[in-house]
């Protein structure tokens, strides 16, 4: 996009201020359901890179317009890599643990589709 004006501008810093928001913090400030993937350098070991660009890819592929994927870091849990953490408006946060394709088909299909959440796969404090 290029800028021309400040109206321009000031949608930019808005765009991306909303994606950086939801990065650093996990809290969703609007109403598409969020997917967090865990790329730090744990979850990038555990190939949580093949966990974002499937769940991408699928997102894409099946045109679920209100989902937005988009990586992340979590401090805790590192043990039960690769991590994804869903965001649904109105709704308490969910964290899944040891997520591979066929969990994060699942947590699609099941969880932000369907509202029954994989509960095989969550992480618990």
């Amino acid at each position: 996009m290029k800028v021309k004006s400040y109206e321009d501008l000031d949608k930019l810093v808005k765009k991306y201020k909303r994606d950086v928001v939801l990065r650093e913090t996990g809290i969703q400030v609007d109403n598409n359901v969020e997917v967090l993937v865990g790329l730090g350098e744990t979850g990038i070991k555990a190939k949580a890179d093949e966990v974002l660009k499937y769940l991408g890819e699928y997102v894409f592929k099946h045109d679920i317009t209100n989902v937005r994927v988009v990586r992340s870091q979590f401090k805790d849990h590192c043990d039960k890599a690769p991590l994804v953490m869903v965001n649904m408006p109105n709704k308490e946060s969910v964290l899944y643990g040891n997520v591979d394709k066929k969990v994060a088909k699942a947590i699609i299909e099941d969880h932000i589709l369907n509202n029954k959440i994989v509960e095989s796969n969550v992480v618990t404090a």
